[in-house]
This record gives C-alpha cells, sequence and structure tokens, in this order.
C-alpha cells in the first residue's frame, strides 16, 4: 500500500522547491530562467495572447483523448496550490483499485511532481498516455515522457507502456469525427528508458540552482529562445540597446549571436568588411539602418505595383486553425474562415464590404466563395497584406471541391501580397525593426488612420473573439462581437489601402 503524509514544515520546504514538468524542462533550456521562476517570479514577462491560445488548444486536445478511455475519475487539483491532495486522490484510487483510468494523474516523488494525461489499466497493465495537440513529435516531448516515466516508476508505478500520442494531421474529417485516426500513439517506452539516468542526474542539479543565494551567472543566448521563447527575456536583455543588431530582420540568430560574442552591440558597429560578404537583403538593411533612411528598390518596386495597375480592390481574410476538424474533408489544423472584408470603387466613391461567418457550427465554404465571387468578379486584382492563411485555404478549398469551373484558382491568381513590398526589400524603411506585421507598418509609415486599436487588438485577438461567439447563447453578446471584430476588420483593410496609396505616392516622388 502506498503511503503519504508530510509535517507542515515539510510541506512548506515542498511549495517552495518543488519541480514540475513545466519548471524542468525550464531548467533544461537555462538554469537562470528556473532560478527567476522560483525566486524572482514578479520579473517574468506577461504571457503573449499566442502562447495563450496554444495551452488552450492543448487542453481541449487532451480533454478530447480522454474519450479513447472513458469513464475514468479526474485528479486535476482545484487550484495550484491543491496538488497534494490530487497525489492523494491519485494513489488512494490505485491502492483501492477504484477505477482503471485515471486522468490527470498526480504523482510525486523527491520534489518532483508530474501530471500524467490518462493513466490506463490495459489487459491488467498501467499504461500511461501523454498527449500533444502538435502533428509531430519533438525532442523536447521525449524528454518531458522521460520525466515522467521516471516520476511515475519511482512511484511504484509498474508501466508496461509508455505512449506519446499527437494529433495525425492527415487525417480527414469524413462524416463523424473518427478518433483512431484522428490520433497516432507513438510507443516511445524504450526511447525513455535510456534517458532514465540523464533524467535522473538533472533533476538533482536542478534542484541545486533552485536553491542558490542568486541568480546564476548566464548570457543572453540561442537558448533564451529554443526551445521555447523565455519569459524572462524583458529582464536578462534589460541592458541591450534599443537598436541593437537583435533588431535586425535578415541576420538568423546564430549570425547576430557571433557579433554579440564579439563586442558588437549595435549595427553602425558592424565591421564595414563584413558587408561585402553578406547578401544583398541584409546589406540593404544595413544601410538603411545605419544612415536611418528608407531604401527604396525602384525596378521592382515600380514592377510590382504595375501588376495591379488596373481596376483594384483591397481585400481583408481572418481565419483560424482548429486541431480537431468538424467538416467534411477538412483536416487537422485547415484554416477556416472567420471573417472577410473588400473595399473597392464603387459607383465613383469607396465602399466597404463584410462577409462574417454567423453559423460555425456549418461548412462556411460557400459563404466565402460567395462573397468573393461578388466581390472579386468586379475588379482585376485583389490587393491584400500576408495571404499566407488565405493561400492556405485556397489550396484546401480546391482540394476539397476538386474546384470544376476554375473559379478557386481564378481568385487566386487575382491576389497580391502588398507585404512581398517589405520581406523583399523592394522598399525598407529602418523603424519597422523587421516587423512587417500590417498594423506595424502602417504605425511606422504613418499612414494608419489610429494606432490605437493595433496597440491593443490583433488577429490573435479577433480570433478569440470569434470562439467565444461560437459557444455563446447569449445574442446581444454575439452582436458586440461581430461590430468588434468587423471594426477591426475594416481598420486593418483601411491600412491596407493606405500602404498602398503610400508607395504609389513614393513611387512617383523616386527621382530618375
Amino acid at each position: 500500500m502506498f503511503r503519504f503524509a508530510f509535517s507542515p514544515a515539510k510541506l512548506k520546504f515542498m511549495e517552495k522547491h518543488l519541480l514540475s514538468k513545466s519548471t524542468f524542462i525550464r531548467g533544461l533550456q537555462c538554469h537562470k530562467s528556473l532560478y527567476l521562476y522560483k525566486n524572482r517570479y514578479f520579473l517574468r514577462d506577461p504571457l503573449p495572447p499566442e502562447r495563450r491560445a496554444i495551452f488552450v488548444r492543448g487542453t481541449d486536445v487532451g480533454v478530447l483523448a480522454q474519450t479513447f478511455f472513458p469513464g475514468g475519475v479526474n485528479c486535476q487539483p482545484g487550484s495550484p496550490f491543491q496538488y497534494l491532495k490530487s497525489v492523494s486522490k491519485t494513489l488512494e484510487i490505485i491502492n483501492t483499485g477504484s477505477s482503471s483510468v485515471i486522468y490527470e494523474a498526480a504523482f510525486q516523488f523527491d520534489r518532483m511532481l508530474i501530471f500524467l494525461d490518462i493513466l490506463a489499466k490495459v489487459n491488467g497493465k498501467w499504461n500511461a498516455y501523454e498527449i500533444k495537440s502538435s502533428r509531430n513529435l519533438s525532442e523536447i516531448y521525449f524528454m518531458d515522457a522521460a520525466l515522467q516515466y521516471y516520476v511515475l516508476k519511482n512511484s511504484g508505478i509498474d508501466i508496461d507502456k509508455f505512449y506519446l500520442v499527437h494529433i495525425n494531421g492527415g487525417y480527414e474529417f469524413n462524416e463523424q469525427l473518427n478518433l483512431a485516426e484522428l490520433f497516432t500513439f507513438v510507443d516511445v517506452t524504450t526511447k525513455i528508458t535510456e534517458l532514465q539516468d540523464f533524467v535522473a542526474g538533472k533533476i538533482s542539479e536542478l534542484k541545486h540552482i533552485i536553491s542558490l543565494k542568486k541568480s546564476p551567472e548566464i548570457d543572453i543566448g540561442l537558448h533564451c529562445n529554443h526551445p521555447y521563447p523565455c519569459d524572462f527575456i524583458g529582464h536578462c536583455w534589460k541592458k541591450i540597446p534599443k537598436g541593437s543588431i537583435f533588431e535586425l530582420s535578415t541576420f538568423s540568430d546564430e549570425e547576430k549571436f557571433v557579433f554579440y560574442r564579439n563586442g558588437i552591440r549595435l549595427p553602425e558597429e558592424i565591421p564595414e568588411n563584413t558587408e561585402d560578404a553578406i547578401d544583398l537583403k541584409k546589406r540593404i538593411e544595413l544601410a538603411a539602418v545605419k544612415t536611418q533612411k528608407p531604401f527604396y528598390d525602384k525596378e521592382k518596386l515600380g514592377l510590382f505595383m504595375q501588376k495591379h495597375s488596373g481596376k483594384n480592390g483591397f481585400f481583408w481574410f481572418l481565419g483560424h486553425r482548429p486541431a480537431v476538424p468538424v467538416f467534411e474533408k477538412f483536416r487537422p489544423y485547415d484554416v477556416v474562415p472567420v471573417c472577410l472584408g473588400f473595399l473597392s470603387f464603387q459607383n465613383g466613391s469607396l465602399k466597404t464590404d463584410f462577409w462574417f461567418n454567423e453559423n460555425p457550427v456549418e461548412n462556411s465554404d460557400d459563404g466565402f466563395l460567395n462573397f468573393v465571387e461578388k466581390c472579386g468578379s468586379s475588379v482585376e486584382s485583389l490587393i491584400l497584406y500576408h495571404d499566407v492563411g488565405l493561400r492556405a485555404y485556397l489550396q484546401r478549398l480546391i482540394e476539397r471541391k476538386t474546384d470544376p469551373s476554375g473559379k478557386v484558382g481564378q481568385l487566386a491568381g487575382k491576389l497580391n501580397d502588398l507585404s512581398d513590398v517589405f520581406s523583399e526589400m523592394y522598399f525598407y524603411h529602418p523603424g519597422l525593426k523587421g516587423n512587417f506585421e500590417l498594423a506595424n507598418v502602417a504605425d511606422k509609415l504613418a499612414v494608419a488612420g489610429s494606432s490605437a486599436i493595433a496597440n491593443v487588438k490583433s488577429d490573435v485577438w479577433a480570433v478569440n473573439e470569434f470562439l467565444k461567439y461560437a459557444v455563446s447563447d447569449n445574442q446581444f453578446e454575439k452582436n458586440i462581437i461581430v461590430e468588434e471584430i468587423i471594426n477591426y476588420g475594416r481598420f486593418q483593410i483601411d491600412n491596407i489601402e493606405n500602404i498602398y496609396w503610400f508607395l504609389l505616392d513614393i513611387l512617383h516622388d523616386i527621382p530618375e
């Protein structure tokens, strides 16, 4: 039988010095990050919306995977501070045999705490399952599993098989969701067994780091963003000056850290002879940054703008990529349209039309096609900004519907991505600092009607609002969400139009 009892002093010590799966992975990435997390948590950067969305997605996929093993008992704590209750509950279930399936099974060994997604008894033996919302497995996932296996085995649980379960990117929805085809089970038992000595050594090492009197002396480096962006960059990078080499977009991280290790912090400190050995884009960016003057390639910019010298329309597309498909012939992470905007000259004046996916539980392909056919048929060119998501959607749309009339292909042929002007360096402004997001470009070129919206709203925000809309039963709330997303889209499409006219104006102003 398992025993579980700690004195109050021991509990207080454990709360401060306990390692979890996430802090173990954090410590593998950087000892300083682990120390700060445990001892200077208040220095942590705010969690970006993009990272928060990934966490939510992972939770949703994990809950769906539980249906493989129905009827289990959930041991997830009500709050992070109640983990001991979860450990006690998990061990009680195992001791009494009251359930053969446990969700969020909690185990603690030698100040190492884990929550396993699913622990299930199969043919009389315990199997462990860790669920990942990604389409592929990375090395960090194997280390994740190795750690959990270590704690499970040392807690007295005889694990027969350990599986990493991830999304099958090639799965295609057909009539109803087939979980056996949606998820891929990978037996990693042998691989993670070979990592046990490494895990044991690292746990001892990381516990020592936590107990240090001061932060470890670790300089910034590639580890700050690999495998995950660290949330103490704001603290560790505070001595890096504004306008540093790290704001250069055409140089790789490896190249920038070579400069850094050689004492170079600012672009103007890069030796002149370096420019002879680098490619054209890097030379353009360096020249613009050093002189603080925009760069123009009149020929290439002119050729780009000439492509849409006829009747133009401006197009804005917002889509989201659900991990789990729910529509016929959709695959995991296929783009689903959320909102579209179209601005053009009609009857002598500018007019903006919008389409919004009002019924998220139904396939929106036809609604999308009807809108763009009505809008796109009146123009020769559709000018948009950053069309990767739209092009991915159109490609899959052709595959799903086979496009016998060729209308989708014709639409794709009309697309002109304004972001190419900046990423290809036909025009480069030093104030962009390598950030070619639409709101940043509009703001730095002073063409946005208002930068306030850009400061608080983004495509991630808009998609999250749409997901709220999809589950809301309050029509008033839904109407507000639609209005806010369309207003955001109106701001974005105005930015696209304003950037276009800005580029056309400077093209005419560039001397021969």
